[in-house]
């Protein structure tokens, strides 16, 4: 029923449903259709609003004349009960009232036209069909491609915004943001739409945005990799397809922005793995080194302990050193073993630097 008005071109009758209380008034304008249409109308009559309804659910309707002072309903909410129940169907108010205020009421709220019972304008009827319905035909295709749009903008799995710039590269409120992109910063639509890009920017990327300008109005487009910040504080990663175009002589720019949040940890994963493996590479050549000067230590602390006698007064001095420098060298020996066992890479502040946490990376 809704979109009916879509075939009216191709119909040779248009069907008119007649909501008015006054019986002579559906006879009026069969007589005047008649007299002053070139093309054939079907007509329903309803006396009341509810009657009306009811038509509209049994059967398809191109256009509704609809009286504002029925039985059931009266004024202007007589239109909005009307227009809430048939969205679709263009409607031309008759009414017994000249009165200009609420003709325009009328028009803003939906009606197609205004027709004023017993002037001159209601032999003007027949255009005046044939021009409401071209209308709420053009007026529902635009919504269509609106809802078309919609859908398909809010569909794609990456934020996407768009907003204006000015000669000076200075970014304006966004004018348009999708779904994705309020998920993915935790804004609603209407802080967002309240926000510059320059705003979600993290801070050490603003000073970039000028940069990203220049290339963009160079190659009317430009790809780059930046950080957002969340409504929450956290940073987001993402790479920006970007493109520039011209609308009612006013630059604007859209962006989708694709997360690589993901690729980062990978990224930054896969770089610990190189760091690992080149710890290894460097633990294995350490341990081998160290190795053999450790044994040859021991064996000639071992000798010099067996050198010295009890009688020596420095007996028991010696000895003490001599049980020193084995304990030294077994702790040397065991962290040796330690740096072979390294499987992960852990780090660890020293000073004021970071070094590798041997007793993690081995466990």
């Amino acid at each position: 029923m809704e979109l009916s008005f879509l075939k009216t071109q191709k119909k040779t009758v248009i069907d008119i449903l007649i909501i008015e209380d006054d019986p002579e008034i559906p006879n009026l304008v069969k007589e005047i259709l008649e007299t002053t249409g070139n093309f054939p109308f079907n007509y329903t009559t309803a006396s009341s609003l509810s009657t009306g309804f009811e038509m509209l659910a049994k059967g398809e309707f191109d256009i509704i004349l609809l009286d504002l002072s029925l039985p059931d309903s009266r004024g202007l909410d007589t239109l909005h009960k009307s227009l809430s129940k048939a969205p679709g169907i263009p409607i031309i108010l008759l009414t017994g009232m000249d009165d200009e205020a609420l003709a325009i009421e009328a028009l803003q709220a939906g009606a197609q036209d205004y027709i004023v019972k017993g002037h001159n304008e209601l032999f003007f009827l027949a255009r005046s069909i044939r021009y409401a319905i071209e209308r709420k035909r053009i007026e529902n295709e635009l919504r269509m491609s609106e809802m078309r749009y919609r859908i398909l903008f809010n569909s794609i799995d990456d934020a996407i915004c768009v907003f204006g710039i000015d000669d000076n590269l200075m970014p304006s409120k966004h004018i348009e943001v999708n779904d994705v992109a309020c998920k993915k910063l935790g804004y609603t639509r209407e802080e967002l739409l309240n926000l510059a890009i320059n705003k979600i920017l993290a801070p050490k990327h603003k000073s970039d945005l000028y940069l990203y300008y220049e290339k963009l109005l160079a190659n009317k487009k430009h790809i780059f990799e930046t950080k957002l910040l969340k409504k929450s504080g956290e940073k987001l990663s993402v790479e920006v397809s970007s493109l520039i175009f011209n609308l009612l002589e006013r630059n604007f720019v859209l962006c989708v922005a694709r997360d690589i949040s993901e690729r980062k940890l990978a990224e930054e994963e896969r770089l610990k793995v190189e760091k690992l493996q080149g710890v290894i590479e460097m633990a294995g050549a350490v341990c081998h080194e160290v190795n053999q000067p450790l044994q040859i230590i021991s064996g000639l602390a071992d000798l010099l302990s067996l050198d010295t006698q009890e009688s020596d007064p420095h007996y028991n001095e010696h000895n003490q050193i001599h049980r020193e420098i084995k304990n030294e060298i077994q702790r040397m020996a065991e962290m040796n073993k330690k740096i072979m066992k390294i499987t992960k890479y852990e780090t660890k502040k020293y000073l004021d630097r970071k070094i590798i946490d041997i007793d993690k990376s081995s466990k």
